[in-house]
């Protein structure tokens, strides 16, 4: 079995033999063998110069794919967030709006509760106001009553007293006594009429100012009873503050993103440095067999 010094003889054998046989370029060149070195080695190449602008090219597909994909899902997502936080404010609203119309619902039965406590202490006020007055009227009436009858005896005791009066001294100017005996002194039934009608006089004062003195207390008991009662202040209770509407969200745009350029296109470039090379291993290839 031949080894690779075997190989690389045969290949210098080969190459001197067409050396030998073309001469000037060709043999500077290795000879076929060389320049189908070089051919093969340029067409590789530029070969793999393609392949890997296409494998950049397909890169840059893929990277404006997956950023055009970032895009939408980075829109979806901010919409789809901005629904749940609207979804989320929108339950917090109406769960403030329930709470909000409980609280309204027991202000207003406060309110009910101290409009019955105003009516009843409005009834109670009207009873004792009511019976306060009947009190006062009827005790005036009983002192306006009790004071007539007391000068209405009065006066017919004194009319009495002076009947009485004339009636004595009309017995003693009968018996022709009048003036004779000690009852000038004692007798004196007309100084004696006027004396009682003086202290009937000064009675009936005192009695009159006992009768305002009367009034006057029994209009501070009146007064009295009548403020015995004062009417019931409501207390005030305070509608509470209606929740405000929730905003909508605003949908936060995603942030830029950036995609580098496309490869640039080398092809000529590829194809001379691949022409370049397999020449230069040719015109190596020919250095070495000469």
């Amino acid at each position: 079995m031949a080894g690779p010094s075997s190989a690389l003889s045969y290949l210098s054998a080969g190459a001197g033999a067409g050396a030998g046989a073309g001469g000037g370029p060709m043999a500077a060149m290795g000879g076929p063998l060389g320049i189908g070195l070089a051919a093969a080695q340029g067409v590789i190449g530029f070969g793999q110069a393609q392949a890997q602008k296409a494998a950049r090219d397909q890169d840059y597909v893929n990277q404006i794919a997956f950023q055009n994909a970032t895009s939408a899902f980075n829109k979806w997502q901010a919409s789809y967030n901005a629904q749940i936080t609207n979804l989320n404010n929108q339950h917090t609203f109406w769960a403030k709006t329930v709470a909000y119309n409980s609280n309204r619902s027991y202000v207003h039965q406060l309110r009910n509760y101290e409009i019955k406590r105003e009516i009843a202490q409005a009834d109670r006020v009207a009873e004792a106001r009511t019976s306060a007055a009947l009190g006062y009227i009827t005790n005036a009436a009983a002192m306006q009553d009790a004071l007539q009858e007391r000068g209405m005896q009065e006066a017919v005791a004194v009319q009495q007293y002076k009947y009485r009066a004339l009636q004595q001294s009309s017995a003693f100017r009968a018996r022709m006594q009048e003036g004779k005996s000690s009852d000038r002194y004692v007798a004196d039934y007309d100084r004696q009429a006027s004396d009682y009608a003086t202290l009937a006089r000064v009675s009936e004062a005192l009695r009159n100012r006992q009768y305002k003195r009367d009034q006057m207390a029994n209009v501070v008991r009146y007064l009295s009873e009548y403020n015995s009662q004062t009417f019931y202040e409501k207390a005030p209770h305070q509608e509470p503050l209606a929740p405000f509407a929730p905003l909508p969200t605003m949908v936060m745009p995603p942030p830029p993103s950036f995609t580098g350029g496309r490869g640039s296109d080398n092809s000529v470039l590829d194809a001379v440095t691949a022409v370049t090379n397999g020449i230069g291993t040719a015109v190596n290839i020919g250095s070495s067999i000469g």
